[in-house]
């Protein structure tokens, strides 16, 4: 058999066994499929290392249609990987004799960086600033309240159920989360206030525009769509001034981690909130708490405080309008050098700073 779309047809069946999302066995299909396209006429079973090498630097040059730029690292590093699956697949099937894509090296330069996590400040910004006016308002309100308390996915607030959600006792059931698995949640008083908001409001108008009325969070056809949870956040992201730090909708999940063990949760709680099945994934989230243990410990400890001082916007003030006054002392000494007198420049109207280090 040498029919390409079979070997993929197979392979996505092979991943939906395995209990993968659908999410991933559609991204599993785009990116097989992209490659198959780009071998054109090319033998599956005759593919070689250097034909896996030359699809890498076709990635790296490749234009994406949807952001009209290059691939990012990271994307181009889980398409490879991907790739690396489809052949080990081919391999288990007997479909080809030898793997091209055995030892391969996934990784891509570039791709392993951190993702920008909302601040405690920024958080509590992003969402006051959604106004619940509306019942778009209260349902966007409520969700991304809820994604912050509880650590969900975007894909897990968006199929969340009304059965699901426990009001009197603030607690949730995520249903088939990462890995199929279901696991129970609790939710802030914050949380349940702007539910209940929806749920006594915006929701009961929602509910004449659709006939699929068993999710949470209505969109114009059955549950929100990821494309109108997208547009959404983007708006009140620009609505704050945050377009340009990088936040993206699972920053809200990751700031949810984040602030649990900054604030002294343990590890394995927050591993279980998050539904991490390996704690190395949980630890990926200790490193801001590095960070801020690293600013209190220059800020408190005696060997440390004495020559240490916090850089904040006053002390940024300070030193700007010290620099501006040595700038004026300059000018002044070198105009009365040529004219004898320094009455042009007249005197000193800034404040003067003493004692900045």
């Amino acid at each position: 058999m040498n029919n390409p779309q079979l070997y993929l047809l197979g392979y996505l069946e092979y991943q939906q066994g395995r209990g993968l999302s659908e999410m991933t066995v559609k991204r599993s299909e785009y990116l097989v499929r992209r490659f198959l396209n780009w071998l054109a006429d090319t033998d599956i079973r005759s593919v070689e290392r250097r034909h896996i090498a030359e699809y890498r630097e076709y990635l790296q040059t490749r234009i994406s249609r949807f952001t009209k730029k290059r691939l990012k690292p990271a994307s181009i590093q889980m398409e490879m990987s991907t790739l690396k699956v489809f052949f080990e697949y081919l391999l288990c099937c007997d479909y080809i004799l030898a793997n091209p894509a055995e030892g391969m090296s996934v990784k891509q330069a570039g791709a392993q960086t951190l993702r920008a996590v909302f601040s405690e400040e920024d958080i509590v910004l992003f969402l006051d600033n959604i106004e619940v006016t509306t019942c778009w308002g209260q349902r966007d309100r409520a969700l991304f309240e809820l994604m912050y308390s509880s650590g969900l996915r975007v894909g897990e607030a968006r199929h969340l159920e009304c059965e699901s959600v426990n009001l009197e006792e603030r607690i949730l059931l995520v249903k088939a989360g990462k890995g199929k698995k279901d696991r129970y949640v609790p939710f802030s008083q914050t949380a349940l206030w702007f539910l209940l908001l929806y749920l006594g409001s915006g929701r009961k108008r929602q509910e004449n525009r659709t006939t699929e009325k068993r999710y949470l969070f209505l969109g114009r056809k059955g549950n929100i769509s990821y494309g109108q949870l997208s547009k959404a956040f983007k708006k009140y992201l620009k609505n704050c001034g945050f377009q340009n730090k990088g936040y993206t909708i699972h920053s809200i999940r990751h700031a949810t981690g984040t602030h649990l063990l900054v604030n002294g949760a343990s590890i394995r709680y927050v591993q279980e909130l998050l539904g991490h099945e390996d704690l190395k994934t949980t630890q990926l989230y200790t490193r801001p708490t590095i960070e801020n243990i690293k600013r209190i410990y220059r800020t408190y400890h005696p060997r440390e405080n004495e020559y240490y001082r916090e850089v904040d916007a006053e002390y940024k003030s300070d030193i700007q309008n010290l620099i501006t006054h040595c700038e004026w002392a300059k000018k002044k000494v070198d105009f009365r050098r040529k004219h004898g007198h320094s009455r042009g420049i007249g005197r000193w109207k800034g404040k003067t700073v003493k004692n900045v280090k």
